[in-house]
């Protein structure tokens, strides 16, 4: 069992220790951020931890990021019963070879998503970051369409998008409460408050992954699997989590180099 300090006291943001706090899930809800992790007994959920001001900046980030994964989240049961749509759209191929467009229950449709793999993190490097970091995208399908359009449609598809600077920051947001849970606030000195609040650009620094690498996306028992751990790297020593979101259906690994220890 990993031993987390779950109550903060300051934004973890901005520092802020004298506005109303408000509660940060690590993981996103619209994720299954309510439910417990494996080596966990409960969720992960700082106390007292982001100023509202902040709280608006980077509950954007995550709408932006989850309406992305819409289709997937709706047959895996992620979206919030007052706020799930009761029908999606898609795009159906009919047996005549003429397509269209359909609404159909959001417990049929198909549950793909996008997810950016990306290359070695920027700092790691010392290259100057380039003006769009580069990175690969995996489709997952988490499951097939079914009822009544299979029988209609010689092929069902849904429209995908995916903003990888927008998917970093949201990496980088889960990346950094994880860190502060384990050595709080003032246990080490944090690298990506920047970058999370208002530079987005600077993503292809602090995030990376293994793309163009042999390492290969592997399926995991657990939903999503979060490791924090210290590397070292020539002479500097960074603080970096390993974040495989969708890991049970080999969702591609990605990490953040959160800080340095103090």
């Amino acid at each position: 069992m990993v031993n987390l300090n779950l109550n903060v006291g300051a934004c973890i943001y901005c520092g802020d220790n004298e506005s109303r706090l408000t509660r940060e899930h690590i993981l996103p809800r619209g994720l299954g951020g309510n439910s417990a992790p494996q080596g966990h007994n409960d969720a992960l959920v700082l106390q007292n931890a982001t100023c509202y001001r902040c709280a608006d900046i980077t509950s954007k980030i995550e709408t932006d990021c989850l309406r992305q994964m819409n289709q997937a989240r709706a047959r895996l049961g992620l979206k919030r019963k007052d706020r799930a749509e009761a029908t999606m759209k898609v795009s159906v191929e009919l047996p005549d070879g003429t397509c269209e467009q359909r609404e159909i229950d959001s417990d049929e449709i198909l549950g793909p998503v996008i997810l950016p793999c990306f290359y070695e993190a920027g700092a790691l490097t010392n290259k100057p970051p380039a003006d769009v970091a580069p990175c690969d995208y995996h489709i997952i399908v988490v499951a097939s369409a079914r009822g009544p359009i299979l029988q209609q449609a010689a092929r069902v598809g849904v429209d995908l998008r995916c903003d990888s600077k927008v998917f970093a920051q949201m990496l980088a947001k889960i990346a950094l409460g994880l860190a502060i849970a384990k050595f709080g606030l003032n246990g080490f000195q944090p690298l990506i408050r920047d970058f999370i609040l208002k530079n987005q650009n600077e993503y292809g620094r602090w995030v990376g992954g293994f793309a163009g690498t042999e390492r290969a996306a592997v399926a995991s028992p657990v939903f999503h699997r979060l490791h924090l751990q210290m590397k070292q790297f020539g002479a500097e020593t960074f603080i970096i989590v390993e974040i495989q979101l969708f890991a049970e259906y080999g969702g591609p690994t990605n990490y953040v180099i959160v800080g340095r220890p103090k």
